[in-house]
């Protein structure tokens, strides 16, 4: 016969370990649900502490999300070094990315594939440097010139990808598999049901179990 205190105690275990992992649970679902911020990082110092804030608090009045780094110099070219720097901090498809060269005064503007393919391409972005950015600049503005950069990207990106679907309705081209369309429509719902099948699964055997260990106490 299972002794009653050894019993509470390993239920009082039991739901502690269940309130964990509800807890973990929510607060992956929560934490993947939030907004990115635009960040400013300077690793070459080149920005003053409010300039460094004022860029950021104006950016994240924007809808879209950008990263702006600033780097002392590189060895490599600034468009493989923008793109490395993309895979290697995993940033998320639709962010904006904005690498400055301080020694060389280079920059180079990119995002993910997604907007890629939606016209957010280096001549749209190159259009929008010699539009926003260069005038700033020549007057020595470097915190506006990054703010009124930011803010045009924001203006024209809507121009843009509207100019992208026209041009791509007008032209003829084949339509895709219904299979593959139900395939692709699935996929962004995988990994939230695989979590919930779990969470379902491990509140089933916590139920069994107690059922069971009640009915040897009896």
């Amino acid at each position: 016969m299972v002794d009653k205190e050894d019993l509470r105690v390993r239920q009082n275990l039991l739901m502690i370990f269940m309130l964990l992992f509800l807890f973990a649970f929510s607060y992956t679902i929560f934490a993947k649900d939030q907004p990115q911020k635009s960040v400013v990082e300077d690793h070459s110092n080149f920005l003053t502490k409010e300039q460094k804030e004022a860029i950021e608090k104006e950016m994240n009045h924007l809808p879209e999300v950008f990263r702006i780094i600033f780097l002392p110099r590189i060895d490599s070219a600034i468009d493989v070094k923008a793109k490395e720097l993309f895979m290697e901090k995993q940033l998320p498809e639709d962010t904006i990315l904005i690498l400055a060269i301080v020694d060389q005064r280079k920059i180079q503007i990119i995002t993910g594939e997604a907007l890629q393919k939606k016209g957010l391409d280096d001549s749209f972005f190159q259009k929008e440097i010699e539009q926003y950015f260069v005038p700033a600049v020549k007057i020595g503005a470097v915190d506006q010139a990054f703010i009124q950069l930011t803010k045009g990207i924001s203006k024209d990106i809507v121009a843009s990808i509207k100019e992208k679907e026209k041009k791509e309705k007008d032209s003829p081209k084949i339509p895709e598999p219904p299979q593959q369309v139900q395939k692709d429509g699935k996929r962004g719902n995988i990994n939230s049901k695989y979590l919930w099948t779990i969470g379902l699964l491990f509140i089933a055997i916590f139920v069994w179990f107690i059922n069971k260990t009640r009915k040897k106490s009896s």
